[in-house]
């Protein structure tokens, strides 16, 4: 199952707001808006994110790469909230959930 274009625009835009709290759409339309979003949080693909890609995200030849952005996005947050975590508590905290350790140590990994 696949969002609708509307459901995807509130799951960027939750995830963009957690990457960067001070981010700020700036009411130009969604599809304008992604590309600076995307650049601001330093996605490495960010450019190949397309117009049609966004007005289409349910699409077969859109959707794949839809969902690996927000994977991506999820991981960065994921990412934010253990260093959060780290540097409240002084030392290394200890990972909210397992799968946030999987994640961060595959970001580590060489």
């Amino acid at each position: 199952m696949t969002p609708t274009g509307a459901q995807f625009q509130t799951i960027f835009k939750f995830l963009i707001g957690n990457v960067d709290p001070n981010y700020e759409f700036r009411g130009k339309k969604f599809e304008d808006e992604v590309g600076p979003a995307l650049k601001m949080a330093q996605y490495p693909f960010a450019d190949s994110i397309t117009k049609s890609h966004l007005q289409a995200v349910g699409s077969q030849q859109s959707w794949p790469n839809m969902l690996a952005m927000l994977h991506w996005l999820v991981v960065m947050v994921e990412v934010r909230l253990l260093a959060g975590f780290a540097s409240e508590a002084g030392t290394k905290a200890d990972p909210p959930t397992r799968r946030s350790e999987e994640h961060t140590s595959e970001l580590q990994s060489p």
